[in-house]
């Protein structure tokens, strides 16, 4: 976070700079026109006159060039794009999310997958959202439920949900996460 911060501040501190730049040259082109309406309409030359001939136009990069103004509109614009980006960030942040994947195991082959799935989805809290189940058959007529779920990482661990789940002592022998992925 430090660094994002830092980044900001020079990203600032980079567009306060060029908007100086750009009134300099602004001003530097109005006193380069005075100058010359006072010297009776002849241009100013940049080089002393001996080293005229030595200078072309493609050596000689005045204030206020064509050139210069567009990177400086182009980094303009850039900054105007940035800023209205860390807005509508600040607007929806982004919220790190994680997709678990359960293997419920019932207490024995007689329990009731159905009691067990509606007691285990009972489980409620602030940025649990239960998804897919599906019953898989594991051996000599037992079945397991596998059982998705999404969690937001910063709300919802999900060693704390295992164990609110192997709660239900009646209908669960045991809670493994076969999957996770993050969002």
């Amino acid at each position: 976070m430090p660094l994002n911060a830092k980044l900001r501040s020079m990203d600032h501190e980079i567009a306060q700079l060029n908007m100086t730049t750009r009134d300099l040259r602004t001003i530097i082109g109005s006193l380069e026109a005075r100058v010359v309406s006072l010297e009776g309409g002849k241009p100013v030359s940049p080089c002393p006159e001996g080293e005229k001939e030595a200078a072309s136009d493609t050596d000689v990069n005045l204030p206020g060039s064509d050139e210069e103004k567009e990177d400086a509109q182009k980094e303009l614009i850039t900054a105007e794009h940035i800023k209205e980006y860390e807005a509508k960030m600040a607007k929806h942040p982004i919220i790190a999310k994680t997709s678990v994947l359960f293997d419920v195991m019932p207490r024995s082959s007689k329990t009731d997958l159905d009691k067990m799935l509606a007691c285990v989805r009972s489980i409620s809290m602030d940025g649990l959202h239960w998804g897919a189940n599906e019953r898989e058959s594991v051996a000599f007529g037992i079945e397991k439920m596998k059982l998705m779920c999404t969690v937001e990482d910063d709300k919802v661990s999900i060693e704390d949900l295992q164990k609110r789940m192997m709660g239900f002592k009646e209908f669960v022998q045991s809670v493994e996460v076969v999957a996770m992925n993050k969002i």
